[in-house]
């Protein structure tokens, strides 16, 4: 039998679908179909956000740097900016440095205790080169304080998709309409049409049960290309993004009757279809985890797919608990970001795994982590302190240490940060810079 794989949908997730099987697949797969009927067709946003894991998936795409420059309209992404009652700047990276294997927000406990801690992110390379708006490729000496952030990109969308389109024609996909899955008897179908999942839909207690999107995008240069800020509204949250070109702002009703509702697919996998992306889960996405999602869901599949002459739905099981496990984490950390939009507290969370990590770090100071996570555990310590949740337990191993050494070397730290971002030159004269290079123009930054 053919092993011909079905995508459905003509969306940014579906292309990439499509080029991930053509690539990763090929010597597992003979056929890759996509079938972007109109029926299938959905607003794609004008902007998107690829946090620093989906490096590893691009690469797999075959889509360098190179390309998401000057085919996508790509700039470099360095966090978020959350502007609740306090600013805060969630980057990606690493905050403070850690000592005698105690983490760095023991000892910054330490210091709030006396009144002498900076704001935890002034801590943070990124976080300074993210309120800056400068940046540089973190540096290869792990040694050096310039290679202790990471960063991600913001995509144009409709840039995006069409790039993405045209490297999966190029890899060798095929289109087709969805009339032709039952003429062709598709060994797969993967459901990357956007639209949530047949079958039992799950909620998650700690988020709305439906949202509203309103994006407006406006042509006026865009502003910190470094960060995207997340801010409440009366009635909602503003996610501003800014790509290279246009500056978009996306504003996501959190109320009752919303045209998306929030949750996720029971059973993404049933038979020999799988729902993956949109089509397997619906979030608010302060965090923009579509990409995130829709890699892990593309290796989870690839890692249990049964050898030749085995009926496909045989690993069904195991790929939903997993995914549903993976869905569920993701949930977890947009519920944490809206927390620290409403500072309301110690927020009783409804969630098992959402309420443990929270007890946990309150008590411990430090998060549990479960498998087929896709936050660091600095991710979520970051995200906690954020969102206003303070360990009430210092380590003895911090407390042990001297109090006069401790401040000085966090302070010397927070200079030196504050140093080395200021020697950077901005994103944008960074990026003409590299364009120019692209272009085989002389320039220098």
């Amino acid at each position: 039998m053919s092993r011909t794989v079905f995508i459905l949908g003509d969306t940014v997730e579906a292309w990439a679908t499509g080029l991930y099987v053509r690539r990763v697949l090929d010597k597992l797969v003979d056929n890759v179909v996509i079938a972007p009927s109109a029926e299938h067709r959905t607003s794609e946003p004008s902007a998107l956000v690829a946090p620093p894991q989906t490096k590893r998936f691009f690469s797999s795409l075959g889509l360098t740097e190179e390309i998401l420059f000057r085919e996508a309209g790509a700039s470099f992404l360095l966090g978020a900016e959350i502007r609740a009652q306090e600013t805060f700047t969630l980057a990606y990276g690493q905050y403070g440095v850690p000592a005698n294997s105690v983490p760095f927000h023991h000892f910054w406990m330490r210091m709030m205790d006396v009144d002498a801690a900076a704001p935890f992110d002034h801590y943070s390379f990124g976080a300074e080169l993210a309120r800056s708006g400068r940046f540089v490729h973190p540096s290869p000496d792990p040694k050096r304080i310039e290679s202790s952030f990471d960063y991600g990109y913001t995509l144009e969308g409709t840039a995006f998709g069409a790039c993405l389109r045209a490297q999966a024609l190029s890899a060798g996909v095929m289109q087709a309409s969805a009339q032709d899955i039952e003429e062709v008897s598709p060994w797969l179908v993967l459901d990357c049409t956007g639209r949530e999942s047949r079958g039992n839909w799950v909620s998650w207690p700690d988020l709305p049960e439906s949202f509203s999107v309103d994006e407006e995008v406006s042509e006026e240069p865009s502003g910190n290309l470094s960060v995207y800020t997340v801010q409440r509204l009366a009635d909602g949250v503003s996610i501003c993004l800014h790509p290279r070109k246009p500056t978009v702002t996306r504003r996501l009703g959190i109320s009752a009757g919303g045209e998306c509702r929030t949750g996720r697919s029971e059973a993404p996998w049933r038979g020999n279809a799988v729902s993956l992306g949109g089509s397997a889960c619906q979030l608010p996405g302060l965090h923009s985890p579509q990409f995130l999602l829709l890699h892990a869901q593309l290796d989870l599949l690839a890692s249990l797919l049964p050898a030749e002459n085995v009926a496909v739905d045989v690993v069904a099981a195991e790929y939903n608990r997993r995914a549903t496990r993976m869905m569920d984490n993701v949930a977890d950390f947009d519920a944490l970001a809206l927390t620290s939009l409403k500072k309301a507290g110690l927020w009783r969370y409804s969630a098992p795994s959402l309420a443990r990590k929270a007890e946990q770090f309150v008590s411990r100071g430090r998060p549990v982590t479960y498998d087929d996570e896709l936050y660091s555990e600095q991710d979520w310590i970051a995200a906690f302190i954020g969102a206003g949740f303070l360990p009430e337990r210092v380590s003895p191993l911090a407390l042990a240490a001297p109090l006069e050494a401790v401040e000085r070397n966090y302070e010397g730290l927070r200079r030196a940060i504050v140093q080395a971002a200021s020697r950077l030159p901005d994103q944008q004269q960074y990026l003409d810079h590299l364009l120019s290079i692209q272009q085989g123009a002389p320039n220098a930054v």
